[in-house]
């Protein structure tokens, strides 16, 4: 069910000319595209250094499309195993097209979660500014208050805000426009809202804020001990989610005077793109556009020419712009009707990209038996890479001259002979780097199972040792492990480890078998040990170990000094 309420009159008839200066449907291609949309942050100042708490794009609740924004913890769900691993949900700031729905997403207390975007400076020519959004809301009661007041508000909600002034004047000032009610916080429901904005917002956002009590009617204690976590101190609830988001101009002012903009750019380009521009159709006709541009958000501004346009008048979108060097480039352009008229210098740019021409780095690593030149048993492959500026897209391999695959995860090779491994990455500026090659030599080809840790010694009783098996995890039938020589125990086939709490002091050995669908076994044993004091010689352990006596020594030293520090923790 979707309830329609509406705040204030659109304020414009059909026939008015409108201009939309932000249209917010949380669909970009990928996640990175839409990081950079909004200016996010985490307005709980005392917090900062314990929790951050920002708005960030999910597919768990939509309005319409497939994607809406989410006021989430960190980016992302807020439950975690005690192992700090997170149950039934995955890191929604990947780019994935994984079903969501049935994901567990839960806010936290105390949050002040702000997005917000500066509005184009053609705002000031119309006479009407109305902000449209969709809102979900799952929340309930609590003591959260209004930020910068004493006035509690009764329930954990959502602001819709906006700002006069400017942070280059020393004066950017923050309104809220509105607030849900209870009756909409506890809704559960798509709720839309269209609310009129003032003639001198230069910015327009969303707040919203919980408690530092969870809410009423939150999760049971026992909600999610299939996943070993006991919830304490109350439970919480879903959240609050926005989509379609728009800001639209309309009654245009009579004299609307001339108005160009670079269009929004991906946040990482190489070294030659189009830059679009729109203007405001004056009636008289446009003449020409200049482009100018600064580089590193230093220096003066550059017009832009070439040698087709070498004084740099334009007369069509897009613009082929090429960049003289790498580094962050900010753009805004200048109209020039036929009358000759010249549109203003804007007071800051318009549009901004990173420009990265060179190409990540990736490398290989084989893991598995090695006798002599060729490995025994199976091999698994791992890529990985590194890109300094814009960061890693993807990287892609093929097998033995095969078909080029995405690399996602490691991969496993069980057929005797020599193989070849060929493989590189891109990055998010579309740069590719050279194909580069590994080869390996696989003997007796028959599957085992891998561990990432052998022979460690682990400093207590508590234990976890990590695996990988030769099969893809859909195909795994029956995975099982058996410690210092037991009967085998069964676990989940998805597991990519074991974890062990009090073993005792000594040598363990572990052995992991797994079965897949064709009947195939692969066996692995590792070995590792378990040492620490005991109550029967527990000074002899201290002095013996150097560092638990040196924090002996500094905890005595911090006692005579009379220093008390207490660390405060965020629930």
């Amino acid at each position: 069910m979707s309830l329609i309420i509406t705040m204030v009159p659109m304020g414009a008839s059909a026939s008015s000319p409108t201009e939309t200066f932000i249209s917010e449907t949380a669909e970009e291609a990928t996640y990175d595209l839409w990081n950079v949309q909004w200016e996010r942050y985490d307005g709980n100042k005392a917090n900062l250094s314990t929790d951050s708490d920002y708005w960030c794009r999910t597919m768990h609740e939509v309005h319409g499309g497939t994607h809406a924004v989410y006021c989430a913890k960190i980016g992302y769900n807020s439950h975690y195993t005690r192992s700090g691993a997170q149950c039934l949900d995955t890191n929604i700031t990947a780019n994935t097209s994984t079903d969501q729905s049935n994901w567990v997403m839960r806010y936290d207390t105390e949050q002040d979660s702000i997005m917000r975007k500066v509005l184009n400076e053609n705002v000031k020519y119309y006479g009407t500014l109305t902000m449209t959004f969709w809102f979900y809301s799952d929340t309930g009661q609590s003591d959260a208050k209004q930020p910068g007041t004493s006035t509690t508000v009764g329930y954990d909600f959502l602001n819709a805000i906006y700002y006069t002034g400017s942070t280059a004047a020393g004066n950017l000032t923050k309104h809220v426009l509105w607030n849900d009610t209870y009756q909409q916080a506890i809704a559960k429901s798509w709720i839309q809202v269209t609310l009129d904005l003032p003639k001198d917002a230069t910015m327009v956002g969303f707040e919203f804020v919980s408690g530092t009590v969870a809410p009423v009617g939150g999760d049971a204690s026992n909600a999610f001990a299939s996943e070993g976590i006991t919830i304490v101190n109350g439970g919480m609830k879903e959240g609050v989610f926005l989509d379609d988001i728009s800001v639209v101009g309309s009654d245009p002012l009579p004299t609307l005077p001339l108005a160009s903009e670079v269009s929004d750019l991906p946040a990482y380009e190489n070294r030659s793109f189009p830059v679009s521009y729109t203007h405001n159709d004056p009636q008289v006709g446009l003449k020409w556009i200049t482009l100018w541009y600064r580089v590193d958000e230093s220096g003066s501004w550059t017009k832009y020419t070439t040698s087709l346009r070498p004084d740099g008048k334009f007369v069509s979108s897009p613009i082929d712009f090429v960049a003289p060097s790498d580094g962050k480039y900010e753009f805004y352009t200048r109209a020039t009707d036929q009358l000759d008229v010249v549109e203003d210098v804007p007071s800051s740019a318009d549009a901004w990209t990173i420009v990265d021409s060179v190409a990540p780095i990736s490398s290989i690593t084989l893991n598995g038996t090695k006798d002599g030149g060729s490995f025994n048993g199976n091999v698994i492959f791992s890529l990985t890479a590194t890109d300094g500026s814009s960061g890693v897209g993807s990287i892609h391999y093929r097998l033995d001259g095969g078909s080029w695959t995405t690399y996602n995860d490691d991969v496993t090779v069980m057929t005797d002979g020599t193989h070849t491994v060929e493989f590189y990455a891109t990055d998010l500026a579309g740069n590719s780097e050279s194909i580069k090659s590994e080869g390996f030599t696989l003997g007796d080809a028959t599957p085992i199972v891998v561990f990432s840790e052998n022979g460690v010694t682990y400093p207590d009783g508590n234990v976890t040792i990590n695996f990988t098996t030769p099969f893809t995890s859909s195909s795994i039938t029956k995975l099982e492990y058996s410690l210092d020589g037991g009967s085998y125990t069964a676990i989940d086939a998805t597991n990519t480890s074991v974890t062990f709490s009090g073993l005792s002091n000594g040598t363990h050995h572990l052995t992991v078998r797994a079965t897949d669908s064709s009947g195939q076994t692969a066996t692995g044993t590792t070995s590792f040990n378990v040492a620490y004091a005991t109550e029967s010689d527990p000074l002899g352990d201290i002095l013996g170990n150097p560092l638990v006596l040196m924090g002996i020594v500094a905890a005595a030293i911090v006692a005579i000094a009379g220093v008390l520090v207490v660390f405060k923790r965020k629930k």
